[in-house]
């Protein structure tokens, strides 16, 4: 209903006693009344009309031989709206207490319904609804209006309908005529009454403006609502024009999707779904570098706009939940406890002394640089000597999350890069999903057997390769599926081989060797 400033006239009377407050207000059978005060209650469907008024309307012959049959002697009766229609035809009608008195002045059958001229008159509070031979009839009291409406009022509001109703006309083909009667009206209720009818809001929001006990303050309302419906109207048909250009023979079927694109173009529609705005909050959240919080807030307006079931939604959430899940952050406070990483070299392999000699100096001249945490070792020797559970061993003793990627057979150089997500199917390469499983910048990362890679005509993974391991690349590394560039200048790397023999020159050149005997 309306608020505290526009409490409707039933609430104002009885607040103040002016009515009988102990009437029935549901129906009832066999209760003497007082006829005096009586009208026929009369239900057009899907209308409210305001008072004091002429109206036409139109109905079909069954609705209209219906109100023949309800009205009296004079043409009269009462204008009541249903809170809603029975299912079952015993079921007593539950009715709003506030109506119009009306009289039908004329009748015009036309070929499938009839034009029927009505004089609306006062407005009325029904107190008590019987029911009478298949036909209700309500006792009531003509409730006064507050009119006080100035002129200055009255010239905006009529300035204000007769643009809209002209806007609006422009837009519905053959209602010149009716809009032409609107415009034509000079008292401004009169005008308010007559466009009333045609505003589009729910029939109880209908009735709470009929309610009001103020016809300055609804008066404003209705203009307010008609104007909105005016300019929604307008949007609408805008967004018809560009769709129109758009679209073709062959995208008929995408009209929805289209359609749906083009509002929230048109309204830069911020009624996200929950999960699109979990996806905005994570984003923003993981602070992530400005040209990858850039692509994946793009990336999430493309999700925001596609329709459902669209065959790129998967592959955008795929993309977004990897980035959110990669580490982007460098570590801090990072140290290197020498003394323990020796014991845990002891401890894990017993022997190997000039191979944990050369590792403990490695580590020392790593945290001597202090800036960079990254490493590159590669550690060489035959099968069975211990070199990947060394590269396990340093990971614990440098208290550094431990990662492994076997390179053995790569023939092709996506599966270092990654796919480019223009490919069905397409992920990121093995380094960046090493990092994801990692969860930090700078775990030890272990690359198996990279004397086994060899090209193909899918490209050199070797080349890949040496971006990753190069100190002068790595700070930039290029995925083909993630397109932004990831930082792994502190990823302690260690790479294994089985001969030294196998592995290219320019990437032999970027490793600090130390060789295991048998």
């Amino acid at each position: 209903m309306a608020d505290k400033d526009n409490l409707s006239f039933t609430q104002n009377l009885r607040q103040n006693n002016e009515i009988i407050t102990d009437l029935p207000k549901e129906n009832t059978t066999n209760n003497p009344i007082n006829t005096d005060n009586e009208l026929p209650i009369i239900i057009i469907p899907n209308t409210l009309l305001l008072p004091h008024t002429d109206m036409t309307i139109e109905l079909d012959k069954a609705h209209t031989e219906k109100i023949l049959e309800s009205v009296n002697e004079n043409l009269e009766g009462i204008i009541l709206t249903p809170k809603r229609i029975p299912e079952d035809e015993n079921e007593n009608v539950e009715f709003y207490d506030v109506g119009v008195i009306l009289e039908l002045k004329n009748l015009q059958e036309e070929e499938e319904h009839y034009r029927i001229e009505l004089k609306v008159k006062d407005k009325v509070l029904v107190n008590q609804i019987i029911e009478r031979e298949d036909q209700y009839y309500g006792t009531f009291q003509i409730v006064k209006e507050e009119t006080n409406i100035t002129e200055d009022e009255s010239i905006e509001i009529n300035k204000n309908i007769n643009d809209a109703v002209l806007t609006i006309s422009n837009m519905i083909p053959n209602s010149e005529i009716y809009a032409q009667q609107i415009i034509g009206k000079l008292d401004t209720l009169e005008k308010v009454a007559e466009v009333f009818p045609y505003i589009k809001v729910p029939l109880k929001r209908k009735q709470e403006l009929l309610e009001m006990q103020s016809a300055k303050l609804r008066a404003l309302k209705i203009v307010q609502l008609l104007i909105e419906q005016k300019d929604a109207m307008l949007l609408q048909m805008d967004i018809a024009k560009k769709l129109n250009k758009k679209m073709s023979e062959t995208h008929k079927q995408s009209l929805l999707r289209e359609q749906m694109k083009m509002i929230q173009e048109e309204l830069q529609l911020t009624d996200e779904t929950d999960d699109h705005k979990t996806y905005r909050e994570r984003i923003m959240e993981a602070q992530l570098p400005e040209e990858v919080e850039k692509a994946a807030l793009e990336e999430l307006h493309k999700l925001e706009r596609q329709g459902q079931n669209n065959s790129e939604e998967n592959i955008i959430r795929n993309y977004l939940d990897t980035i959110l899940n990669l580490p982007w952050h460098k570590e801090t406070n990072v140290e290197i406890d020498i003394i323990k990483a020796r014991e845990q070299l002891d401890k894990d392999h017993y022997g190997l002394k000039k191979v944990k000699e050369r590792i403990i100096q490695h580590l020392t001249v790593l945290k001597m640089k202090e800036e960079k945490q990254g490493s590159i070792l590669l550690l060489v020797g035959p099968p069975g000597t211990g070199k990947t559970s060394l590269g396990r061993s340093i990971a614990e003793a440098l208290n550094r999350p431990y990662v492994r990627a076997s390179l053995g057979g790569i023939k092709d150089e996506s599966e270092i890069r990654g796919h480019r997500r223009t490919y069905l199917g397409a992920l990121p390469g093995r380094i960046i999903n090493g990092m994801k499983k990692a969860g930090k910048t700078n775990p030890v990362f272990v690359l198996d057997e990279i004397d086994k890679m060899t090209a193909s005509i899918n490209g050199n993974p070797t080349s890949a390769l040496l971006e990753v391991l190069d100190p002068e690349q790595n700070d930039s590394f290029s995925d083909h599926y993630l397109e932004v560039p990831y930082d792994l200048s502190d990823v302690f790397f260690i790479a294994t081989a089985n001969s030294l023999m196998d592995i290219p020159e320019p990437l032999r050149d970027r490793l600090e060797i130390i060789e295991l005997d048998s």
